[in-house]
């Protein structure tokens, strides 16, 4: 903290850099729970019902949370590399 009172304008760009790995995670947290929880909410009404699910969870059958999958494009489904999940740099 000694060194922030000696340079402020690190304490800037550090409370910046923060708040932009913040901002990222809250936006793939918005994105996904909704659909986590879509999810389960089909899962669960199937199996109230003791029926097969009608309709695939997802197009994939594999995980999906906050960690799994990685980022796609939502519209081709490529998948978005490692660096372009770096909030500004990646602007």
């Amino acid at each position: 903290m000694e060194f922030f009172k000696h340079q402020p304008l690190m304490l800037f760009i550090a409370t910046g850099v923060v708040g932009l790995i913040i901002g990222s995670f809250l936006n793939v947290v918005t994105f996904r729970v909704p659909i986590m929880i879509g999810r389960i909410w089909r899962k669960e009404c199937a199996d109230l019902k003791n029926q097969k699910l009608l309709f695939p969870l997802s197009t994939k059958d594999g995980p999906f949370n906050l960690w799994r999958p990685g980022s796609c494009c939502p519209h081709c489904s490529s998948v978005i590399p490692i660096h372009h999940n770096i909030p500004l740099i990646s602007y």
